[in-house]
């Protein structure tokens, strides 16, 4: 009785240990426009060859190139491909913002063509860090513009605030 216990708790930290390691890999998924099962399979072979892509997943792993998908049952087919888009799931070695992995996302956009669309956090993170980087510049003109007009009203000088500003950034 006691053994039996003992193998269950096993068995149940296994499978935490599982879920775990699950959770903390990160998933994209690309959906794929107009290609036929030989060219998904080839572009998973060329999305695969990236160094941080751990796994890349499709129907037409099930089906290959031979069998129609239109054989699987049509609640599975639902899942994965949608009139002319299909479904590739990507799961990556390392983390959602890691450097690896965010250049894994922009090489899997460099492949793909361009009726594709790529998602998930990791495709997230690096819209929202090149949207941030492109509009950075706007940001610290408006801030250094309300600083100084703030600065100006509660100064007795119109000088101090030019050089507050211009000390911010000296060591």
């Amino acid at each position: 009785m006691l053994k039996a216990e003992v193998d269950k708790q096993m068995g149940s930290d296994e499978v935490k240990a599982m879920i775990d390691q699950n959770t903390e890999q990160q998933i994209t998924l690309i959906a794929q426009e107009k290609m036929n099962s030989k060219e998904i399979l080839d572009l998973e072979e060329k999305i695969n060859e990236i160094e941080s892509v751990e796994k890349v997943v499709s129907i037409d792993d099930l089906t290959g190139t031979s069998i129609p998908v239109s054989i699987l049952p049509s609640n599975i087919v639902e899942k994965f491909a949608k009139g002319d888009e299909r479904l590739i799931l990507v799961t990556f070695k390392k983390s959602t913002s890691d450097d690896l992995t965010l250049a894994a996302v922009e090489e899997i956009r460099s492949i793909v063509s361009e009726e594709s669309k790529v998602g998930g956090m990791s495709a997230m993170v690096l819209d929202t860090k090149e949207l941030f980087n492109s509009e950075m510049l706007l940001y610290v003109v408006i801030a250094v513009i309300f600083c100084i007009i703030v600065l100006t009203i509660s100064l007795d000088s119109y000088v101090v605030p030019f050089l507050l500003i211009a000390n911010i950034g000296d060591d």
